[in-house]
């Protein structure tokens, strides 16, 4: 039915004035980015699980960018804000605007080769191969994204707690399994969905519910209750 998490870690931000806005991981958790509303949007990059943090020069925008994705090396990082993108390929050395302006977005997911990007707008799901030309995915019905691994799988979980996997950007998907219990609504509206490198543990927030977790990749789900 459920469970308790048993240990949570608290994180310290990289200052003291620091408001976490969006934090992105590598696949084993190890590699950490975070946009902060300190002098405006800031990116901080850790590569010790947030134990020290370094800032990256030169963050292109005035947005507050909200989803935040690490490749596995922690060379690409892309964040998105609501309507722009942007990404480095060498840990926040340098950046780079890799969007064109776009209507806004509620959720976003990009693959760490950086030839795979989706995001959920009032129109549903789209993907693109470029961040610049957009495909609509109308079959792929979801509130919140993941990319994983090599062929750039992409997972979906959806307000009616159906989590779905898609092998071809979207165009066609597979039911994988269903969240147990009603997602009750804005109440349980999933986000942050992420997993591991080879998508076998996956977990995502369902607003004041709590973390849903599976450790078979989607087909069962269990409840820890924050």
């Amino acid at each position: 039915e459920g469970g308790q998490a048993t240990e949570w870690t608290s994180i310290a931000p990289p200052s003291t004035d620091y408001g976490w806005v969006g934090v992105g991981l590598s696949g084993d958790g190890r590699i950490m980015a975070t946009v902060g509303n300190e002098s405006g949007a800031a990116m901080a990059v850790s590569h010790d699980r947030g134990a020290t943090w370094a800032s990256t020069p030169a963050f292109p925008s005035i947005y507050s960018h909200y989803w935040v994705e690490v490749s596995e090396d922690g060379e690409t990082i892309v964040a998105a804000a609501s309507d722009q993108i942007v990404g480095t390929a060498n840990s926040g050395g340098d950046w780079q605007i890799l969007s064109k302006p776009l209507p806004r977005s509620f959720a976003f997911a990009a693959a760490d080769d950086g030839t795979a990007y989706a995001r959920v707008t009032n129109g549903g799901v789209k993907t693109s191969p470029d961040a610049i030309s957009w495909t609509d995915r109308p079959g792929f019905v979801s509130q919140s994204l993941k990319y994983f691994g090599s062929e750039n799988i992409l997972y979906g979980v959806n307000v009616t707690g159906t989590f779905i996997r898609s092998t071809d950007q979207g165009a066609t998907n597979t039911l994988v399994g269903t969240v147990p219990g009603a997602l009750e609504g804005i109440r349980g509206y999933p986000s942050s969905l992420t997993c591991s490198s080879d998508g076998v543990k996956v977990a995502f927030v369902a607003g004041g519910l709590g973390v849903y977790f599976s450790e078979d990749a989607g087909v069962t789900w269990r409840l820890f209750v924050s």
